[in-house]
């Protein structure tokens, strides 16, 4: 799958590379990062086992948040493609979108890279890479409506697809692109500074699964 999108062009917050150049050269204080920095590692502590279905992967990550002592959060929704799945996880108190996994079929745990491995690594500001050791310190400038508008924007005008419900993560947004009441691609959206990026899928999911609270389909 080539990425397939468009840049914004704002310059990365001085805040992200001032943090991955602490980290980078071990002037961080790792005190300061706790467990929800670490979401997309693979703990010792963690009982790696296949994955077969896309429920299967849900419960799966459920007890890998576990293990990296994370509270509150749990998987809502998941895809299954031909080797791997997608599992998006959600705060339970707020319902806030928290961050989103990629569980290969023999279990291996990484950070989502669709559309782009931007979003969840590089722009999640609770659970990514550059994660804010303080909360309160967050970026988030725009609004769902904004962004919304941001990325039909930034979409190349001959690409006829719908945008389905938005969901707000820690530092970005994330649209379901919709043909025909089907998934058929993401575009994400930076709060802090308007950057874009999407992606068609290669192939449709083959499997699907939500908790009973869920919606159904991103697409409804």
């Amino acid at each position: 799958m080539n990425v397939r999108g468009q840049r914004a062009g704002f310059a990365k917050p001085a805040h992200s590379i001032l943090v991955a150049g602490l980290l980078l050269f071990g002037c961080g204080e790792p005190a300061a990062f706790p467990s929800r920095a670490q979401v997309g590692a693979m703990p010792e502590a963690f009982s790696r086992h296949p994955v077969s279905s896309a429920a299967d992967a849900a419960a799966y990550v459920d007890g890998y948040a576990r293990t990296l002592g994370l509270k509150g959060v749990r998987a809502v929704r998941a895809l299954g493609f031909d080797s791997s799945y997608w599992v998006y996880v959600a705060e339970e108190a707020a319902g806030h979108a928290a961050f989103s996994l990629e569980v290969r079929a023999d279990g291996e745990i990484t950070m989502r890279r669709f559309p782009t491995m931007d979003p969840e690594m590089m722009w999640n500001q609770k659970y990514g890479h550059q994660a804010r050791p303080d909360l309160s310190q967050i970026d988030e400038g725009l609004t769902l409506a904004k962004a919304a508008n941001v990325a039909r924007e930034a979409l190349p005008k001959d690409t006829e697809v719908g945008f389905g419900k938005g969901s707000a993560y820690y530092g970005y947004f994330l649209f379901p692109l919709c043909e025909g009441g089907r998934l058929v691609g993401e575009a994400a959206v930076n709060t802090a500074n308007g950057e874009v990026v999407w992606k068609r899928l290669s192939e449709p999911p083959r499997t699907t699964w939500a908790a009973p609270d869920a919606a159904a389909s991103r697409c409804d």
